[in-house]
């Protein structure tokens, strides 16, 4: 387990994909909890807002359809 501060990000963008006042989880220690180069990890905070498909080899992030 891992302590963090609770916060709001008024933009996260991924590529050409946006989403705004975005909660977030900032952690307050410094170690590398998710791995060498990686700043931190994207939540359902955020991947709800888009259509998202894994398979076995893709992992694909896209804009809903409207309608």
């Amino acid at each position: 387990m891992s302590d963090g501060k609770l916060g709001r990000a008024a933009t996260i963008q991924l590529r050409s994909l946006q989403a705004k006042d975005v909660p977030i989880v900032i952690q307050d220690d410094d170690k590398a909890t998710f791995g060498d180069g990686v700043d931190g990890l994207l939540g359902m905070s955020f991947l709800s807002r888009f259509k998202v498909t894994i398979d076995t080899q893709v992992v694909k992030i896209s804009n809903r359809q409207t309608k």
